[in-house]
């Protein structure tokens, strides 16, 4: 019986600092320090960030831990949530007061503004 062939995408961290990307491909692993030029060498990380298969509207990758700012398009009012994994392969958009559990529809800007550098409070 063969494994499912499912492209899993991560951020890798050493520490605070991001230090390149991972690709899995069933058992296969390509490593990237740009997320560009992906090769089979390992680099060194301590933590990883799982990829939500979402995207901002500069269409950049959201990967768990990003904050994003959420806003309609033209209007000033924002609303700033984090991208958190719920469960394995189910990412939600959390902050203090409120969980989206699916990703804004395209009438809404979404942004990411950074991320989070520990787990400790904000």
């Amino acid at each position: 019986m063969t494994e499912p062939r499912t492209e899993k995408r991560y951020r890798l961290r050493f520490g605070t600092e991001v230090v390149g990307y991972l690709r899995t491909y069933g058992k296969r692993r390509f490593f990237s320090k740009d997320g560009f030029w992906w090769t089979g060498m390992s680099i060194v990380y301590t933590d990883t960030d799982s990829w939500s298969g979402w995207r901002d509207w500069n269409r950049k990758p959201l990967y768990v831990r990003d904050v994003v700012e959420v806003r309609r398009p033209g209007e000033q009012s924002e609303a700033r949530f984090e991208v958190r994994e719920e469960s394995a392969d189910r990412f939600v958009l959390a902050s203090d007061d409120q969980t989206l559990a699916s990703f804004p529809d395209s009438g809404w800007v979404v942004e990411c503004v950074g991320r989070r550098l520990s787990d400790g409070p904000e």
